[in-house]
């Protein structure tokens, strides 16, 4: 899986052994590649209670639309990805990512989980 950023890109590989050394950006890229090129299986395990993403047909959108999104960390167990296009600085979409107590992944999940 690739993680492109503003200023660097760089290869990430889903290794179950390394899960706790992903950053919840990472995290959700291997969740869009999975439900864009996988089967979904690893998507279903990295979204909270299983639960199915919210807009799967435009995974492969936000996977190559990096460049516009930025990660804000709401507490040590909660990060939100959020969209920007052009000059407007409100988020046009906010993905929540969470990390369970006694977990070592982050997973996707609807607000408030």
């Amino acid at each position: 899986v690739g993680l492109a950023q503003k200023d660097a890109t760089q290869s990430i590989y889903f290794d179950e052994a390394l899960m706790g050394e992903y950053s919840p950006e990472q995290y959700f890229d291997i969740l869009l590649y999975d439900l864009q090129f996988g089967d979904g299986a690893v998507a279903q395990k990295l979204s909270v209670n299983g639960q199915p993403f919210s807009l799967p047909t435009r995974a492969s959108a936000y996977f190559l639309e990096q460049g516009y999104r930025e990660v804000v960390y709401i507490s040590e167990s909660h990060a939100e990805i959020r969209y920007s296009y052009g000059t407007n600085p409100n988020p046009v979409q906010t993905f929540h990512m969470y990390k369970q107590v006694n977990a070592s992944i982050w997973q996707w999940g609807p607000k408030g989980e």
